[in-house]
Order: structure tokens, then C-alpha cells, then sequence
């Protein structure tokens, strides 16, 4: 019984040591344990630095179509008020503008008191919640959209 009780601490103590040789010298197998070094170009479809969204961007997008588009000015026609949107909506969503009528927007400006909240971001596009002065929040789905940042859908969001 001593017998075997001494061999199991030997091959306790012999992989304890084992391990301890590899932690400390790094390498296991040959291979080093050290995460690969950063090379200088990303590879081919790989997402870099400057092609990732900015959360920051993203909000102050959505303020900015909200703003104009909550908010026509005295003597807009819908014309004039989607050319003041053009470069802050997607193609797509100024496509959808084009039936607006003016007189359903809730001509109401911007909450002085609540920020822009941030509620989902992915590396190329954010849900930014925008709250209008009476309290009314319009969810906004930013996206990287040519050199800039749009607005390429947005909703209403119901109080309830």
C-alpha cells in the first residue's frame, strides 16, 4: 500500500513539474503560445479600423435625420423637404420618403433633455433611439452608408 501511495505522488509531482515547464517556457509542442503577431494588412473582406461604425457618428446621424424630418419648415413642399433629407437617408429609404405627407409628421423638435441612446450596434450599423420633445421616441437603424453614415429605416416606438 505505501508502495503505491508513493508512486501516485511521484507522477503527481512529476506532472505538476511538467506543467510548470511548460507555462513557463511558452511552448508546447513546439509551437509558441504567444498569439500570432499583427501583420499590416488585413486580409481580403476583413473589416479594418476605419471600416468599423462609430457609435458616436451613428448617434449624431440619427439626430440629424430626425431633427429634419420631424421638423419641416414653415412652406416646404415635399420636394424640398426630402432634398434637405438627401444624404442622410439611404436610396431606399428616400425612395419611401417621396410619398410623405407633410402634414402627418409630428413637427415636433428634439428632446433638450435626453440624449440619443445607443440600444444595438454591430461593426457596420447601430439602432439609435431619438426622443422628440413631447417624449415620442423614433428608433433609427444607422448603417455605414458610402463615405458617410444614413439612416436606412426608422419607427416609431409605442409608450406602451
Amino acid at each position: 500500500m505505501m508502495k503505491l501511495l508513493l508512486q501516485h505522488k511521484w507522477a503527481v509531482t512529476v506532472a505538476v513539474i511538467a506543467a510548470i515547464a511548460i507555462v513557463v517556457s511558452g511552448r508546447f509542442g513546439g509551437r509558441d503560445l504567444a498569439p500570432p503577431a499583427p501583420t499590416s494588412t488585413a486580409p481580403a473582406g476583413a473589416y479594418t479600423v476605419d471600416s468599423l461604425l462609430s457609435v458616436s457618428r451613428a448617434a449624431e446621424a440619427a439626430q440629424n435625420f430626425v431633427r429634419l424630418w420631424a421638423l419641416p419648415l414653415p412652406g416646404d413642399t415635399t420636394e424640398t423637404w426630402e432634398e434637405r433629407l438627401d444624404g442622410l437617408v439611404t436610396h431606399d429609404l428616400g425612395r419611401g420618403l417621396q410619398v410623405t405627407d407633410l402634414g402627418n409628421l409630428p413637427r415636433l423638435g428634439l428632446s433638450k433633455a435626453t440624449p440619443p441612446d445607443v440600444r444595438a450596434v454591430s461593426t457596420r450599423s447601430a439602432t439609435v433611439v431619438v426622443t422628440l420633445e413631447d417624449g415620442s421616441e423614433i428608433a433609427c437603424e444607422v448603417v455605414i452608408y458610402g463615405p458617410g453614415y444614413a439612416v436606412g429605416s426608422f419607427a416609431g416606438i409605442d409608450g406602451d
